[in-house]
């Protein structure tokens, strides 16, 4: 690969090779067309019932975790107005957007059912639970005592299993779990609460090491879940970190903050690399994984393209950028007030930490039925129409879901 399609970028002392954008949609649309050209026919394509979706990770898919845990810090909580107001009931849901969030339109086009959070006391459970919980990590000491951390999660998720167990046979149970699709979403929190907030973390650990903590954690999750009969997982990158609003305020020219903005690439590209030894060692199972950072900085850079205006000020929040204060809170230091803007639909953010519902909606989309460029091996439709038992997919032919006309 010559010098012009490799990115490259010191950290300190942490040095990281990377493909270009422009290679790695080349090489990546590449491999797609190669495998459409094989055929999925002749792959040993079978059909598979999706039986639930799962979920684990952070605000980008919580959908009332924090909500029902009154515990949880009014920073960690989307329980107030605006956070909902455009959304199901016009109110409040737990969600950290004006409206949904990516799992709401991914359960749709898979023709489910609302995936409720499970610590919603009264949550209808029968096709899938939600543990995804607003800032929480791969590591237990983010954001601690205050939300629930992955390996809490998976312990939530072990007591899920146990009460699915008590509904079926063996022989159901099984299949039950191996036919649930698995969404992970988690790693960002990580650097942006932990290591980036937290100088004694950088003086303990080179970028390089965390990096591996979190992506080994975020691997021994999957392990976990493989063990308990996971055969369908999908796991979620992270994307451009220094260019969320309170980061540009940061870098005091209001660009991206490239310190951060390279650390979420170091991380995305070891989590490539866990997911390709995943892989080989779980032939079994079918194991997607899902690019964020590409996807977002094409809607900051090209941001008319998509229906945005404004791709850097979220909707609701302080100061620069509306990247201080907290969006719904009033403060008695009028530069922390919250400001909301007239429609959040054009705004790439919606708050200083979190993107608007139509990034939500889009993200899903490509998603659904994306290329490798977004997703790969394989896209949600096709992983929803697989075979857990083979580890193949099938071709869907017709579509299931017709997407409204978006700009």
């Amino acid at each position: 690969m010559n010098r012009a399609s490799i990115f490259y970028y010191r950290f300190k002392n942490f040095s990281i090779f990377l493909p270009s954008s422009m290679a790695r949609r080349h090489w990546l649309g590449a491999a797609w067309l190669c495998l459409l050209a094989l055929g999925l026919q002749e792959l040993g394509i079978a059909k598979g019932e999706p039986s639930a979706i799962i979920v684990f990770g952070d605000s980008t898919v919580d959908t009332g975790t924090n909500f029902y845990s009154p515990a949880t810090p009014f920073n960690f909580q989307a329980n107030r107005y605006p956070y909902g107001f455009k959304g199901f009931q016009g109110q409040a849901t737990g969600r950290f957007t004006e409206g949904r969030v990516i799992i709401d339109f991914i359960a749709e086009y898979a023709g489910f059912p609302v995936v409720e959070s499970y610590a919603k006391p009264d949550a209808s459970l029968a096709r899938g639970a939600n543990f995804g919980s607003g800032g929480a990590g791969a590591l237990d000491d983010t954001n601690e005592g205050m939300v629930t951390p992955l390996s809490k999660q998976l312990e939530n998720f072990a007591d899920f299993c146990g009460n699915v167990s008590k509904e079926r046979n063996l022989v159901e149970y099984e299949e039950f779990l191996s036919n649930a699709v698995y969404l992970i979403s988690i790693g960002s929190n990580d650097y942006l609460s932990g290591y980036f907030s937290h100088p004694h973390l950088q003086q303990a650990f080179t970028p390089e090491q965390f990096v591996t903590m979190v992506v080994s954690n975020i691997t021994k999750a999957i392990e976990v879940l493989h063990s308990k009969g996971a055969r369908k997982i999908v796991m979620f990158g992270a994307g451009p970190l220094g260019c969320l609003p309170p980061l540009r305020i940061v870098n005091g020219s209001g660009g991206c903050h490239e310190p951060a903005t390279a650390l979420g690439q170091a991380h995305n590209y070891a989590l490539g690399l866990a997911i390709q030894r995943l892989r080989q060692i779980h032939p079994d199972s079918i194991i997607v994984r899902a690019h964020f950072y590409d996807f977002f900085e094409e809607r900051q850079n090209n941001f008319g393209a998509y229906g945005f205006k404004e791709p850097a000020q979220a909707c609701c929040g302080a100061g620069p950028f509306h990247g201080r204060g907290h969006c719904g809170i009033e403060s008695v230091d009028p530069e922390l007030s919250y400001e909301l803007c007239e429609e959040p639909s054009s705004h790439v953010w919606w708050d200083p930490y979190h993107p608007s519902e139509r990034v939500h909606e889009q993200y899903a989309q490509a998603l659904w039925r994306g290329n490798a460029t977004v997703i790969e091996p394989v896209n949600l439709e096709q992983l929803f129409h697989s075979s857990s038992s083979s580890g193949r997919m099938e071709n869907p032919g017709t579509p299931s879901f017709a997407f409204p006309e978006m700009i």
